[in-house]
């Protein structure tokens, strides 16, 4: 069996940093809620989601350089001429021109505040992209933008404690889902389902297969098992399989064809 005191370090080779975030204390709740494997490893997953979500917000925001400090509630409008303060607030309040990747240009001399106020424009959007997600969740459960702020703020909830905060109206699997979603189209019981997905980097190849053999193998003793133990076992394995792509010139080719 896998030493558990190496899990960190394999997590690491594995580059899962959501699950080395939360691992803990997601196997102490699914020992006392006595979760299934697949459940556990589902949460961790969930975890691993949010976490690239955040890395990625925070690179595109590396990748647009806008530098700190320049906020709007910063910029001085009383010196600025040729423009207002309503007609920024109308730019940022109706961005149909930004999801149409259309421009805004800026002329004035040098150190009338151009950058200052381009900056934070881009500030502002990103902000009232949050507030416009607080307001549609807010009204689709009958709550207060500040009772989900309170709750979100960048949070993963387990399905049972999304449930709890009435986030979620009902628990079920993805079958239950499909059903609801045709019966609320009308579709009756004849109807197909087409998966689509979007072409997986290596890592993250890697990562569903690893969720994939950890359900299988959890089988009919899953009950008996804790709920990382069989989660445990597939990440040293794979980390194994990580730790062997040493190539000098980093080229490597994947087969997902099994072979003995």
């Amino acid at each position: 069996m896998a030493n558990v005191a190496s899990l960190p370090i394999m997590l690491k080779e594995l580059k899962l940093a959501g699950f080395t975030q939360h691992w803990e204390e997601l196997a102490e709740k699914a020992l006392d809620d006595q979760w299934l494997p697949q459940q556990y490893l589902a949460e961790l997953c969930a975890q691993e989601t949010a976490v690239r979500d955040h890395r990625r917000l925070q690179r595109y925001l590396r990748e647009a350089q806008l530098p700190p400090g320049k906020q709007l509630s910063r910029f001085d409008f009383s010196d600025a001429e040729g423009i207002t303060k309503q007609q920024v607030t109308a730019l940022i309040q109706q961005p149909y021109w930004a999801k149409q990747a259309e421009n805004i240009l800026l002329f004035g001399a040098s150190g009338v505040g151009k950058t200052h106020l381009a900056c934070g424009i881009g500030y502002a959007l990103i902000d009232q992209g949050y507030r416009e997600f607080l307001e549609r969740v807010a009204e689709s459960r009958g709550m207060t933008t500040e009772e989900v702020d309170r709750i979100a703020r960048g949070r993963v909830w387990s399905g049972q404690d999304a449930f709890d905060l009435g986030l979620v109206d009902k628990l079920g699997t993805l079958e239950d889902a499909l059903a609801a979603a045709a019966g609320l189209a009308g579709l009756g019981e004849d109807y197909q389902v087409s998966t689509i997905e979007k072409e997986l980097e290596f890592k993250d190849q890697i990562l569903r297969e690893l969720t994939a053999q950890a359900i299988r193998a959890a089988g009919p003793q899953a009950v008996a098992d804790t709920p990382f133990d069989e989660v445990l076992r597939q990440i040293e394995s794979h980390a194994k399989a990580i730790a062997g792509l040493n190539d000098p010139n980093h080229v490597y080719s994947l087969s997902m064809i099994e072979t003995d």
